[in-house]
């Protein structure tokens, strides 16, 4: 009688052990599909995040251009468009440079550094307010925008149809 109740007990311990690495089993499982299912929604959303990633606005831009009452904004603007292709230009995406300029080295600039050529900046505006203080430096004697667009093929770019190309996006 006492070797049955030891099978007994070691039939039920048997069964305890079984159910317990079962039961832990199943739990280890589900942990696992949450993780996986974890890392799958977030991977979503990150993609998500990416599609509707903010693009830039012709008005965000003018808006901000006018605000900082800088002159002949039309043209300013149709710079930033020329010179990002849009917004789209590489500069514009790693430096955030939306007039493709170069580092000041003899006014006050708003760049942080410059790198392929180009300075880079910690944001669009400070982009902007950088072309303003461009623009006070060394264009303030400009009355007229077609002054402005003289001076700007003297002396800012590099193509002899960029006044031509700017008018163009002015339309």
């Amino acid at each position: 009688m006492e070797k049955d109740n030891r099978v007994q007990i070691l039939l039920c311990l048997t069964f305890l052990v079984i159910a317990t690495l079962f039961f832990f089993g199943s739990i280890s499982n589900q942990m696992k599909r949450d993780v996986e299912e974890e890392k799958f929604v977030t991977h979503v959303i990150k993609e998500i995040a990416k599609k509707k990633k903010h693009s830039l606005t012709d008005k965000e831009v003018l808006d901000y251009i006018i605000s900082l009452n800088i002159r002949f904004p039309k043209v300013v603007l149709a710079q930033a468009k020329l010179e990002t292709g849009n917004y789209k230009s590489h500069v514009f995406q790693t430096k955030k440079n939306l007039f493709g300029m170069k580092l000041a080295r003899s006014r006050p600039t708003t760049g942080k550094g410059s790198g392929a050529g180009y300075a880079h900046y910690n944001s669009w505006k400070e982009s902007v307010i950088d072309y303003a203080l461009l623009q006070t430096s060394y264009y303030r004697h400009c009355r007229t925008e077609q002054q402005y667009m003289e001076q700007l093929q003297r002396t800012y770019c590099e193509n002899n149809m960029y006044i031509a190309h700017l008018r163009e996006l002015m339309k």
